[in-house]
């Protein structure tokens, strides 16, 4: 029996976040940057043109910032949504919230009227000190957005992405081949894979273990990125005046300038390593080569060139370890789902090879389930906040310029009329008449990769990752509960019991995760073999 844990992974050297402080000199000052911000509040509030969509009451000034939990928001968010309705308001402090709980009022406002609802809410501590407005998910939609977006197309694209297969494969290979050897450590597997895949696209690098350097670190400067981006942390995101307050006063400033630093040194060596790889006449098939070669004709500086190939960990990394982790749950307690999906790999692919992406048109429910586990526990479960940038109507409310526009995933995903027995966990929701199919809202039949023009760029690589990943684990493993010593009955996981934070994965649990059968192993050592070969030819 394994049993799993999702803790951290040792990080790399950084200085310690720095507290926000209790000092008298401090809380004079946040004393008196409030009572500038009530008195401003006060001076420059404008009539509203019409009516906002209804929503919970608030109290003067602070709107509903108590009302709004810091666990788990998304979950109260679907609550009003059935009180409230598709669509209802929030007033956190001088800021405008539009929660968007239904697919329908989505697509309207942030497909149709992209052009109006595709800039971000001002996030100043993350995307301001932290990044100093150099990462591309966070910044504001002008100019320079586009043009990134622009180039992250080409590199993205349906065509793009499926340059990228090897490298899943490879990965795959060995995530497979560690989950056979020590199952206990699944969640540093999990890492390593999806570490290891971006950092090969990316930078044309891979780690051999979880605890190499070249994933550590990454990870290391991307929480601490995440960790000032949870709502409600820093003072400043709702008081930004004190973004004003000079340093010596304000420890969170010095906190953005030591993790910016620490950010900016570590992606700038991984592009000079791709620099020189370029320079000694060894070719790089990766993000990186792509970015430098565009630099000039996409008119981007060397900063923003950096930040865009190293910004590409965060932003593929965790989503896709908290994906694999999730599906392993979903396994562990549908049985019956896992027969029947491994029932369809022995019929197409057969017991002496592992799946590869040529057997993708064939394997319909594994395409299946690969939609179902994006819809039921969405990744990011509450969603990225959108901000509109004019003066807007929609079915007789009126949306002001500068209104956050947040999509639930987690209620548009549990609405009952398009996903009959929401909770229920069932592939079979996007298989007719023996072919893919989503919903009148989404072809793919979810919408776990957003909307508008910020829909994730990367979505196209992650989809084949996760069939590549799901699709092998499948064949070479069975999942099960783990054995209850006290009953001696089987004890699943709850499905409900996830991380928290900018995305989420299953909290810790145990369970059995056995070989398929004696002829699984023979496979994956024999495949491995063959990708071990292909690095040392690489030199990787």
């Amino acid at each position: 029996m394994a049993t799993f844990s999702n803790s951290t992974l040792p990080l790399a050297a950084l200085p310690p976040l720095l507290s926000l402080g209790s000092t008298s000199t401090t809380t004079t000052a946040v004393l008196a940057a409030l009572v500038a911000a009530a008195v401003l509040y006060a001076a420059t509030s404008k009539k509203q043109k019409g009516p906002l969509p209804p929503g919970p009451p608030g109290y003067p000034i602070v709107g509903n910032l108590f009302d709004v939990p810091k666990s788990r928001p998304w979950v109260k968010f679907a609550e009003w949504t059935e009180q409230y309705g598709p669509i209802f308001t929030l007033k956190l402090g001088r800021t405008t919230m539009l929660v968007v709980g239904r697919a329908q009022p989505a697509i309207d406002l942030l497909d149709k009227r992209s052009a109006i609802y595709s800039s971000r809410a001002r996030l100043i501590m993350t995307s301001e000190l932290v990044s100093r407005g150099l990462r591309m998910t966070f910044m504001p939609y002008g100019d320079l957005w586009r043009r990134e977006r622009r180039l992250l197309h080409q590199l993205t694209s349906p065509a793009a992405a499926s340059t990228y297969e090897d490298i899943q494969e490879l990965e795959s290979t060995q995530l497979v081949r560690d989950m056979l050897n020590t199952p206990q450590e699944y969640w540093g597997h999990c890492q390593r894979y999806a570490g290891s895949t971006i950092m090969n696209i990316a930078f044309n690098k891979r780690a051999n273990s979880p605890k190499e350097p070249a994933i550590t670190r990454m990870r290391a400067v991307n929480e601490y990125m995440t960790k000032t981006a949870v709502a409600g942390r820093y003072l400043v995101d709702s008081v930004p005046i004190l973004k004003y307050v000079p340093e010596v006063l304000a420890p969170f400033k010095r906190e953005a300038r030591a993790i910016f630093n620490e950010t900016l040194s570590l992606f700038q060596s991984h592009v000079d390593d791709v620099k020189k790889n370029l320079a000694e006449g060894r070719d790089s098939h990766c993000f990186t080569k792509y970015i430098l070669e565009s630099q000039k004709a996409y008119q981007l500086k060397d900063e923003e060139a950096t930040f865009l190939a190293g910004a590409m960990y965060g932003a593929g990394s965790d989503t896709t370890a908290d994906g694999i982790a999730t599906f392993m749950m979903a396994m562990i307690t549908h049985p019956d789902i896992q027969a029947r999906a491994q029932a369809e790999l022995d019929k197409v692919v057969g017991r002496a090879r592992l799946p590869t992406f040529a057997d993708q048109p064939d394997l319909i429910y594994c395409g299946a389930i690969v939609r179902e586990i994006l819809r039921w526990r969405t990744v990011i479960a509450g969603g990225l906040a959108h901000a509109s940038t004019e003066d807007d109507w929609y079915n007789g409310y009126f949306i002001p310029k500068g209104t956050v526009v947040l999509p639930n995933h987690w209620a548009i995903h549990l609405d009952p009329e398009v996903y009959p027995e929401p909770e229920k966990f069932n592939p079979d929701r996007f298989i007719k008449d023996g072919k893919l199919v989503g919903t009148k809202y989404s072809d793919v039949g979810h919408h776990g990769y957003g909307f508008g023009r910020r829909v994730c760029p990367g979505k196209h690589i992650a989809d084949r990752s996760l069939f590549i990943v799901f699709t092998r684990l499948l064949w070479t493993l069975n999942f099960r509960p783990a054995i209850d010593p006290a009953t001696g009955k089987e004890a699943p996981p709850s499905v409900d019991a996830f991380s928290e934070g900018f995305s989420s994965h299953p909290l810790p649990f145990t369970a059995r995760m056995e070989p398929r059968g004696e002829w699984v192993k023979d496979v994956v050592e024999a495949e491995w073999r063959e990708r071990e070969h292909e690095l040392e030819v690489a030199g990787k």
